[in-house]
């Protein structure tokens, strides 16, 4: 499972861990863990695709404010669509 987090999901090789380990075993939060770094990875991955770096990677890191990811996009100064299932 920690392989798949690597490869598919962009997280660290700790953070892999701990969401194959006890925490994805957990009997309720471990059922929203990988959703929720599925749902944020496609969504950077999308605003990354749509916008050139030097808007994109300011937002990202915070530097426009702090961001989520249902306010990322209006940070990087996009059209806001606050949309997480793109």
């Amino acid at each position: 499972m920690a392989k798949t987090l690597r490869r598919d999901f962009l997280v660290s090789p700790e953070r892999a861990d701990k969401l194959s380990g006890a925490w994805g075993r957990h009997p309720l939060l471990g059922r929203m863990y990988l959703p929720a770094y599925r749902a944020g990875t496609m969504k950077v991955a999308a605003l990354r695709r749509r916008y050139p770096a030097e808007k994109f990677l300011p937002a990202l890191y915070s530097a426009n404010g702090l961001v989520d990811v249902a306010t990322l996009e209006r940070a990087i100064g996009g059209a806001g669509r606050d949309r997480t299932d793109e």
